[in-house]
């Protein structure tokens, strides 16, 4: 799994940033996405990602509260196709405090 971002940093209370994360199969044969998310307070969430047509990758754009926390955040996608079930690698990023 590969996590890109469209920001070369992530701040707490940020919101409309891309998250994209390479699966590693084509996305037109993926029938649902979530992102499993543990929060530097060990909280786990999970945000639905929306596969991106044409590529192996799905995307999350972060919402208002998703990043409350400063840290570093542990994700992992969870996917099903119609064949197959499963998840993915991990990844992480982390978040800092603004000024």
């Amino acid at each position: 799994m590969q996590l890109q971002s469209n920001q070369n940093s992530l701040y707490v209370g940020d919101v409309g940033t891309k998250i994209i994360v390479d699966i590693g199969i084509p996305a037109d044969d993926v029938i649902l996405a979530k992102l499993k998310v543990k929060k530097p307070n060990k909280t786990v969430v999970e945000w639905d990602a929306t596969p991106v047509s044409g590529t192996e990758n799905v995307e999350y754009v972060i919402q208002e509260g998703d990043l409350d926390q400063e840290g570093k955040y542990e994700l992992q996608a969870y996917i099903e196709t119609v064949t197959w079930k499963g998840h993915g690698t991990e990844a992480y990023f982390f978040v800092k405090q603004h000024l």
